[in-house]
């Protein structure tokens, strides 16, 4: 059985979805993701083009959205 480690990017991405209190079903309808999906992508069992970069941006905007309402 090959076990493959989640890409470096994904420990400090949840990190900052979980001090900004944004959950994966957020990141998942703001990218018009499933949830299981997203979390996919965060084990590392998906590794799709430009994930990262998809991924930080919307986490971005989730944040801003988020600091714009408090």
């Amino acid at each position: 059985m090959i076990v493959q480690n989640p890409p470096l990017w994904t420990g400090d991405y949840v990190k900052r979805m979980h001090v900004a209190g944004i959950k994966k079903k957020d990141v998942a309808v703001h990218l018009k993701y499933s949830p299981e999906y997203v979390g996919r992508v965060l084990a590392g069992k998906e590794q799709p083009k430009d994930a990262e970069t998809r991924f930080n941006v919307a986490l971005d905007e989730l944040i801003a959205e988020k600091e714009a309402t408090q």
